[in-house]
């Protein structure tokens, strides 16, 4: 699958070679994330092409993540349906798909990362709670770029994009069992990498 020509014909050939291994992949994914309601209407080929036109743009903030690319890209995506989710309901609200990565987010609270200071309802313009949101958000990314490319992508299905452990079997090709063992670690690794970066203060035990 190739981009080229959607973007000046300076596709990064990682990211092409992303998408041919992984397209019917990242279909199924748009399709698990979309609403009933606009399953109609959303044509997944549409947005994984969007999202890798995206990826293009920004991909310098790729190379300065520390992420795998496949765990990357599934953020892209992810903010693509968002985009794709307000474009369809301008005037109605959904606060689940509307949070930004990862505010909301269940690893907040399956890690136990959620402080007193990042409260998830307050006010979408109090300054303060914004600037905890954007702090936590690089301590998060930071935290995901120690961990190998394996336990960065379960970590991203299974936490930021809510899928369940069937589920990122599926997308990553892997047995159900081995993901669930994958995901073990890769929480264990997070909470002990998060702990060595900034104490004992906000994460779990």
């Amino acid at each position: 699958m190739a981009l080229g020509d959607d973007v000046g014909g300076m596709t990064p050939r990682p990211l092409d070679d992303l998408l041919l291994a992984r397209w019917e992949q990242f279909l199924l994914f748009v399709r698990w994330r979309s609403a009933r309601g606009l399953a109609a209407r959303r044509d997944p080929e549409d947005v994984v092409q969007d999202a890798a036109v995206s990826a293009c743009k920004r991909w310098d903030s790729y190379e300065r993540s520390g992420l795998s690319l496949e765990a990357w890209f599934y953020h892209v995506l992810l903010d693509k349906l968002l985009d794709d989710h307000r474009y369809h309901h301008r005037k109605k609200r959904n606060r689940r798909l509307e949070v930004a990565w990862p505010d909301g987010s269940s690893l907040q609270y399956a890690m136990g990362l959620h402080a007193a200071d990042t409260p998830p309802d307050a006010p979408p313009d109090n300054d303060d709670v914004e600037a905890a949101r954007v702090r936590l958000r690089r301590q998060i990314d930071d935290t995901l770029a120690a961990l190998g490319p394996k336990f960065q992508t379960v970590m991203v299905l299974i936490h930021f994009c809510e899928l369940g452990r069937v589920q990122a079997a599926e997308l990553l090709g892997a047995k159900a069992a081995t993901v669930r063992q994958w995901y073990a670690r890769a929480r264990e690794e997070f909470r002990e990498t998060w702990k060595a970066k900034y104490g004992e203060a906000g994460a779990g035990t």
